[in-house]
């Protein structure tokens, strides 16, 4: 009986261990941006490839994120967020960022994301 308790003290520890052992993740935090009338915040995004970025639709009326020359993007109603995954394969350098909803561009509401090598 001692012997099978003392068996369910270790087995408990052992599966204690495992459950409380410190997880690797080399995978960087997501670059959070903010969106309003008619802004992106931060204006100029630095990220890095395969990195997801936050993206918060923190205006009262809906606005997207598009990354011009990537084609990538997500539109988000007020209130809202989502996020927007950059492709592991994504050249570093300096993208144009818009809103493409219509007269958002011409309101001012364009940025960049620098992408940096890891």
């Amino acid at each position: 009986m001692q012997l099978a308790a003392a068996g369910a003290v270790v087995a408990l520890l052992a599966l204690a261990g495992v459950l409380f052992l410190p997880i690797s993740d080399d995978d960087p935090a997501p670059v959070e941006i903010a969106m309003t009338e008619y802004a992106f915040d931060p204006i100029d995004a630095p990220a890095e490839p395969g990195q997801d970025l936050r993206i918060s639709n923190d205006g009262a009326i809906p606005h997207s994120y598009l990354v011009v020359d990537l084609g990538k993007g997500v539109e988000l109603p007020a209130g809202e967020e989502g996020t927007l995954s950059l492709p592991s394969d994504t050249e570093p350098g300096t993208y144009r960022v818009i809103c493409d909803l219509p007269g958002h561009v011409e309101e001012g509401m364009v940025g960049t994301l620098e992408v940096r090598s890891p």
